[in-house]
């Protein structure tokens, strides 16, 4: 794939960025070119549609403030939010065949998430302070 040509694959990226600047500014270089020579042996898409999900939900919810503060505020929709994502990092994880390049991304993706569950953890609103 030509990187200059802005291949968009990520649901909800309302940004300026394609999909490869997307990936690498939450998972870096690395991760990226692994997503890549898994994209030549893509089958049906069903795994690749899953993981782009779970990339494009953090990035709209790190990109978007309003989103952000809502998971910060609402308990029940963080916990949500954490479980959906976890899911279809299991499901890609139950299809993979152990296949290295899969494991390794899906390593990284739950990384992520466990760094941005951190992060809004780490959030402290003085009107949800009892």
């Amino acid at each position: 794939m030509n990187p200059d040509v802005g291949h968009r694959e990520i649901p909800f990226n309302y940004t300026s960025a394609d999909d490869r600047q997307a990936i690498v500014w939450l998972l870096g270089e690395t991760v990226w070119q692994k997503l890549e020579a898994l994209r030549s042996r893509r089958v049906t898409g069903r795994s690749a549609r899953l993981l782009l999900r779970v990339i494009g939900e953090v990035l709209v919810h790190r990109r978007n403030a309003y989103l952000y503060e809502q998971l910060v505020s609402d308990p029940a929709r963080r916990r949500r939010f954490y479980r959906d994502l976890a899911d279809d990092l299991g499901i890609i994880g139950a299809h993979s065949g152990g296949d290295a390049l899969v494991v390794d991304v899906l390593s990284a993706c739950r990384d992520l998430l466990a760094a941005f569950r951190r992060e809004i953890a780490a959030v402290s609103y003085p009107h949800l302070q009892a």
